[in-house]
């Protein structure tokens, strides 16, 4: 199994109040502006708390798993799961990443498919999301059954937060995946420290 991550670096991003990474640059998403099409799925009327934003080329089996875990939130339900494909190939194409998200019928999940091949991974799929927060999932990586729990729970008591990020557990084989599940935090279990935008600008 290709290497991943349970559990982050799934940074929740406030778009609507606080602009990260354009610094109200009018221009800066221009570059980013693929066009997208709607492929399975709808946004909800009602929108959701959380958007999950998975990006995906070309990795079918691990987006699998990725959805999986996405899907199987504990105790927190106000979200949707976009999955944006990276790949480019022509619409009326049936994919191996098509053909995965398809097994998937869920109302969670809406699927976008951009037509030509896209490098900016995930700044190209922001503008999908239609939601006040946003979780970055790599469709190589899994999150933690209760990541959606605690994350909202932290931002709701510390309104003042505008961009979350949580450490990572890497691991290389699907044992290491059912080894590190027992080990899932509880809300109570946490502890906060701030960062300089710098600092997350930076790495």
């Amino acid at each position: 199994m290709h290497d991943g991550r349970i559990g982050g670096i799934s940074f929740m991003v406030d778009i609507k109040e606080y602009d990260f990474f354009a610094q109200n640059k009018e221009d800066f998403y221009n570059k980013f502006s693929h066009e997208s099409i709607l492929c399975q799925g709808r946004h909800w009327e009602r929108l959701p708390l959380v958007t999950i934003l998975i990006t995906t080329y070309k990795r079918p089996e691990l987006l699998s798993k990725a959805i999986a875990s996405a899907l199987n939130q504990k105790g927190f339900d106000d979200y949707q799961i976009i999955i944006v494909d990276n790949e480019g190939r022509p619409i009326n194409e049936e994919t191996p990443t098509a053909r995965v998200v398809k097994k998937f019928q869920n109302e969670k999940i809406i699927y976008y498919r951009h037509l030509q091949e896209v490098a900016f991974k995930s700044d190209s799929a922001v503008r999908l999301a239609r939601s006040p927060w946003i979780v970055f999932l790599h469709d190589d990586d899994l999150l933690e059954e209760n990541h959606l729990r605690i994350m909202t729970d932290v931002v709701r008591k510390h309104k003042e937060i505008n961009f979350l990020g949580c450490p990572a557990k890497e691991f290389n084989r699907e044992q290491d995946i059912e080894e590190e599940r027992g080990e899932n935090i509880h809300s109570s279990d946490y502890e906060i420290r701030q960062f300089l935008r710098n600092a997350n600008c930076l790495g």
